[in-house]
C-alpha cells in the first residue's frame, strides 16, 4: 500500500506515534512528525516505501469524511446540498445511500422511512 499525502499513521509497534505523510516518493516518504508518546512534536523524517506496510498502520478518520460517508462516488450530505434537501428528506437520502454500509441494512432502511413519514405528516 502506497500512502496519500496528507493521510495520518502510526507504528504499529507504537500507536502512540502520529506521523502525517508530505511527501511520496519513488521509494522513500517524508513524514510530519506529530506526536510521540503523548508528547505534541513537530518535526520532519523518512520512512522506506519497502517496509511501509510491514511497519505502519493507517489511522482513518472517523468524523470528517468517514469510509462509510461515501462508499461510491459521492458523499450524502454532498448531494443532500446541492439538492437543497431539508431535515427529513436530507436524512432520508443519507440512510438509503449508506444503508448497510456501517451496520445493519435494514435497520438504516426502517430510519430511512422513519424520516420519510416524518415527512409526509
Amino acid at each position: 500500500m502506497i500512502p496519500k499525502i496528507g493521510s495520518f499513521w502510526s507504528l504499529k509497534e507504537r500507536p502512540d506515534w502520529l506521523y502525517a505523510v508530505t511527501h511520496v516518493g519513488d521509494n522513500y516518504v517524508n513524514l510530519l512528525v506529530l506526536a510521540r508518546d503523548g508528547e505534541d512534536i513537530f518535526d520532519e523524517t523518512q520512512a522506506d516505501l519497502k517496509g511501509w506496510s510491514r511497519d505502519f498502520v493507517e489511522i482513518r478518520e472517523e468524523v470528517n469524511h468517514p469510509e462509510h460517508y461515501h462508499p461510491g462516488t459521492y458523499e450524502a450530505i454532498k448531494v443532500i446540498e446541492a439538492w437543497g434537501l431539508g431535515f427529513n428528506l436530507g436524512n432520508v437520502v443519507k440512510y438509503i445511500a449508506r444503508a448497510g454500509n456501517k451496520g445493519d441494512r435494514k435497520q438504516d432502511l426502517k430510519e430511512a422511512l422513519w424520516y420519510l413519514e416524518r415527512e409526509l405528516a
